[in-house]
């Protein structure tokens, strides 16, 4: 999969968050199983997890674990990379 281009899954949702080390992964993964929305909403104004629209274009960097680290490839946050759980990428 590293190499690979692929799209956001958001699940149906508007945008999901990309988290911008594997720490601030394991935080986000941990607040969003805890139902945390100000631990999360926290994450974000610190600068640790940024939003990308559903079905943005990515390439796949990294794959470490239940996690891959990805380049955004349009819209806004294009350029910027950041880690996602792999369930949050299809191809």
């Amino acid at each position: 999969m590293v190499g690979q281009e692929g799209q956001l899954w958001a699940r149906g949702l508007p945008r999901w968050h990309l988290a911008v080390d594997e720490q601030a992964m394991d935080e986000y993964v941990s607040l969003t199983n805890a139902g945390d929305a100000r631990g999360l909403g926290r994450m974000i104004e610190q600068g640790r997890a940024f939003p990308v629209a559903d079905e943005t274009r990515v390439l796949v960097l990294d794959q470490k674990d239940l996690a891959m680290q990805v380049r955004v490839l349009e819209g806004p946050q294009a350029g910027k990379t950041g880690w996602v759980a792999f369930e949050h990428v299809r191809y």
